[in-house]
């Protein structure tokens, strides 16, 4: 395996204890992003593999421009998410990323499509019924 050494810019690492006393290390192409890389991953950190993964994780985000995945984003972003409790945070991230999840339903559709009113009833509609019930339907 060919291994290089790249500084790669925002880059973001987070060690962690876990519960048998050992330190899980993992690796996020910016703060708040995408996780690249931990312990599970078959490559090294500074493997031709990680840089590929940092490199399809950011350019996720260009591609982001201008849709509802970009709402999301800043969303996630921002202070009025920093300031919510810890369970609520990770709730509404579960909420986004779920299959069925926010991002998976309506995060490719343009930013501009949520202007119009009539939109509003056909996400509303989904966001109150359960999985199992949309599942059914």
């Amino acid at each position: 395996m060919a291994r290089l050494r790249v500084n790669l810019k925002g880059f973001h690492r987070v060690r962690k204890r876990l519960a048998n006393g050992s330190i899980a290390e993992y690796h996020y192409a910016w703060r708040g992003g995408r996780r690249i890389w931990d312990r599970t991953k078959p490559y090294g950190v500074n493997s031709i593999e990680y840089v590929e993964a940092f490199r399809a994780a950011t350019n996720a985000l260009v591609e982001s421009k201008g849709t509802f995945q970009e709402v999301i984003d800043e969303f996630l972003r921002s202070n009025d998410f920093a300031q919510l409790g810890e369970r609520t945070k990770t709730d509404h991230r579960k909420n986004i990323v779920r299959p069925g999840g926010i991002d998976e339903e309506f995060g490719r559709a343009p930013a501009t499509a949520f202007e119009d009113k009539r939109i509003r009833s056909e996400s509303c509609a989904g966001a109150t019924s359960s999985p199992r019930e949309r599942a059914t339907t």
